[in-house]
């Protein structure tokens, strides 16, 4: 197979994923109608199952159009920006890695995948999208999902050796049920920062280095956009869970692709990698 596709044979690719979808959908709903009001279930089983062979078509061309995308655009664009790029979009971090942060609440579904490591300015950080559920059947049956989490987490290189700083917005919820650590709580001069936030170390000195104005401004414009995010530092690695909702480096769910949209998209995806690590770089730098 051809590794090489153009942004518009990729747009062909996706429109005709798009209406396969929608064909098969058609042909299901209505072989089901012709049931009922004709209840004539030859002709329904029959446009059921080219319905459903429609739609496992589609899905082949949709992962077909996901090799495309992220190997033709996403990748070429992650290795304009960092350097030693890795990126298996396919895969992700490994449940045990998530959960060793204490952020975030085990759920019985885990999903992870676009993993990226690479260095930015010589900065090693790595990436994934992770979603976190948990499924329940009550004693009749039904099924209900709970989401702990759906969002980027993002794990940065820190530049010194920090004892144990976690810092959640006021809605992040997703750590319920987690083990307690009997660190103090530590308030800042911001006071509208600390309304949003909830801010425990073991060393406030350590959480006072963290929290600069730029990193605070950061963090805020983070809850602004997205709604909530957890984070915690601790020896040289920080770790961030945003919960954008939304994979990241993956495009929209229009009929059409506009390549000027996803370029800025995949650009703000990416910049927010960057000025991070420019805001906790610029700090040891001083």
């Amino acid at each position: 197979m051809n590794e090489q596709m153009s942004f518009d044979e990729m747009n062909l690719l996706r429109r005709k994923c798009f209406f396969m979808y929608l064909s098969g959908g058609a042909v299901i709903a209505f072989s089901i109608l012709l049931a009922v009001f004709t209840m004539t279930m030859v002709f329904c089983i029959l446009g059921i199952l080219a319905g459903v062979i429609i739609i496992v078509i589609a899905s082949k061309k949709k992962k077909e159009f996901n090799k495309y995308y992220k190997n033709n655009i996403v990748k070429r664009l992650l290795e304009q920006h960092f350097q030693n790029v890795d990126y298996r979009w396919e895969e992700g971090f490994s449940s045990q890695f998530v959960y060793s942060m204490n952020l975030i609440s085990r759920g019985n579904v885990y999903h992870s995948e676009d993993y990226l490591r690479a260095k930015y300015k010589g900065i090693n950080f790595s990436q994934a999208d992770v979603t976190i559920e948990e499924e329940t059947t009550d004693s009749e049956g039904n099924t209900s999902t709970t989401t702990y989490f759906k969002g980027r987490i993002i794990a940065i290189e820190y530049p010194k050796e920090t004892s144990y700083v976690r810092l959640t917005s006021k809605k992040f919820h997703f750590a319920q049920g987690l083990r307690k650590r009997d660190y103090p709580e530590v308030d800042t001069e911001n006071v509208s920062f600390n309304k949003a936030f909830k801010i425990v170390a073991e060393s406030p000195v350590d959480a006072f280095y963290l929290l600069t104005p730029p990193m605070m401004e950061k963090l805020q414009y983070i809850i602004s956009r997205y709604g909530n995010l957890g984070l915690c530092c601790y020896n040289h690695m920080l770790y961030m869970a945003i919960n954008t909702k939304r994979n990241a480096f993956d495009t929209g769910v229009g009929i059409n692709m506009d390549y000027n949209k996803e370029m800025t998209n995949l650009t703000e995806d990416i910049a927010l990698i960057e000025n991070l690590i420019d805001i906790i770089y610029s700090q040891s730098a001083n």
